[in-house]
């Protein structure tokens, strides 16, 4: 039931087209909790304090819920609501999400807005794929718990190369030259 915290800290700058411009320069914080109540379900909240100091300040918070139904298919529920001195915004969604392949997924959400006296609906259909260039480390240990220190797989770690490297692909690849030689044998 401990949530996971995280603190936000933001500056809003009036580098913005004439629509958006506040005269100002003003600071955003925020507070992100995620609860993981399960393997399956976990509940995020964000909660914002923006434009502080301005003539406009704005209170908001996102609550998302998402459920992992199976290994390939999820779904969430959200609530988005923006305090303002006029009015509120208030943003209610929910949507499906199906794992196609291990880096590609496959999306549809429906939204209600509310804006003042406005309100409306839309949907939305997505694809994302994940560029995934992680690899676990493996270590092997003794019967004793120590590490063993050249094993195949600290070789195979060895050879891929430090962070940057593996973002970037500069790592050197070496081919090896190996002679074949024959050998005749004298019957």
């Amino acid at each position: 039931m401990i949530p996971s915290v995280a603190v936000y800290a933001g500056i809003n700058t009036d580098f913005v087209s004439e629509n958006y411009k506040t005269g100002s320069m003003s600071p955003k914080f925020g507070i992100l909790l995620q609860n993981d109540l399960s393997n399956e379900f976990n509940l995020i909240t964000n909660i914002f304090y923006d434009k502080v100091g301005t003539d406009f300040p704005e209170f908001s918070y996102i609550i998302t819920a998402t459920q992992n139904f199976n290994q390939r298919w999820s779904g969430f529920i959200e609530n988005q609501t923006i305090f303002q001195q006029n009015f509120n915004h208030t943003n209610l969604g929910g949507g499906l999400a199906y794992l196609f392949t291990k880096n590609m997924q496959f999306n549809a959400s429906a939204r209600f807005l509310a804006e003042g006296n406005a309100s409306g609906f839309y949907g939305s259909l997505g694809v994302s794929y994940r560029i995934d260039k992680h690899k676990d480390s493996f270590v092997n240990v003794d019967d004793n718990g120590n590490e063993i220190s050249d094993t195949p797989i600290s070789r195979y770690n060895k050879k891929q190369g430090n962070f940057f490297s593996r973002i970037f692909g500069s790592k050197n690849k070496k081919k090896s030259t190996r002679k074949r030689t024959k050998k005749r044998r004298n019957n």
